[in-house]
């Protein structure tokens, strides 16, 4: 007897279809998730670092007696105060204008053991009180600062009266630095630090809205008493500057998310666990 052929089913063009459609979302579900573990990641590790500036800065307070303040002219009278035995050129020695950005990495990378020169501005090689090593491959350079030996004492040889004012770098986003704000002297709505993607990208301390019966205090900064550590997280964007900066209305506050725009939401900070957008209630 002859057997009889088995007769061979394959796949139907529907058939196909249908699996290509279930793998196509599938990988698309994939992508999704790991581009979001990834993206969590990165975040994470941001504010690890922020972590990290914001025990130093609490270590500066600790030596120093105070946070450090958010302009040069601040700066330069509070390191007057602290080292009383400071030769005068040396804290001229300042850079004028630092930025919050600037001022972040100056602080942050400490002073000298020299009582009368303290600062030493110009020499790069000098051992700092600061804990952190920073990671040289993320310090920018944000300009130049040339002394003139004419106007603040000649402290050192001409050839090393050059050096470059830096600001630190996140390993994630697109290269916008972190800043630093003060919270406790009197708020200067002016102070801001520009964004490197955009003329209208700024950062600026963030407000708080709070419960106060007097209406004098129902506005406050954010972590007021302490300062803010900002990142302008994995889009390298602040936020928008603001229209009207010595109209408190217009700024913008934490945590409820009154004038954030596109760049503020996946900002990060030193007094939240999660993003700004995150953050909201």
């Amino acid at each position: 007897m002859k057997a009889k052929p088995s007769k061979q089913q394959g796949f139907t063009l529907v058939e196909l279809l249908v699996v290509i459609v279930i793998i196509g979302i599938l990988a698309s579900l994939i992508t999704v998730a790991v581009t979001a573990a990834l993206g969590a990641a990165k975040r994470t590790r941001i504010l690890a670092e922020i972590n990290q500036l914001t025990t130093e800065i609490e270590r500066y307070k600790v030596e120093f007696g105070s946070y450090p303040p958010s302009t040069s002219l601040q700066l330069k009278a509070h390191v007057r105060d602290k080292f009383p035995r400071a030769d005068a050129r040396d804290i001229n020695t300042i850079p004028d204008n630092l930025t919050p950005a600037e001022i972040l990495w100056f602080c942050v990378r400490g002073y000298t053991s020299d009582p009368q020169r303290p600062v030493d501005f110009f020499n790069v090689t000098a051992k700092r009180s600061g804990n952190l090593v920073f990671d040289q491959g993320r310090l920018v350079q944000t300009r130049r600062w040339d002394h003139n030996p004419n106007t603040m004492g000649q402290l050192q040889s001409p050839r090393t009266q050059q050096q470059f004012v830096y600001a630190y770098v996140p390993q994630e986003g697109k290269g916008a630095p972190y800043v630093y704000f003060d919270c406790y002297k009197p708020f200067d709505a002016t102070r801001f630090s520009q964004g490197p993607n955009s003329i209208n990208d700024a950062a600026r301390p963030y407000l708080t809205i709070t419960n106060d019966p007097d209406p004098n205090k129902q506005v406050k900064r954010a972590n007021d008493g302490k300062f803010q550590i900002i990142s302008a997280g994995l889009d390298g964007l602040y936020g928008d500057q603001i229209a009207n900066p010595s109209d408190l209305k217009s700024h913008k506050f934490f945590p409820d998310g009154i004038n954030y725009t596109e760049g503020d939401k996946d900002n990060l900070v030193n007094f939240s666990e999660r993003s700004l957008e995150d953050a909201k209630p």
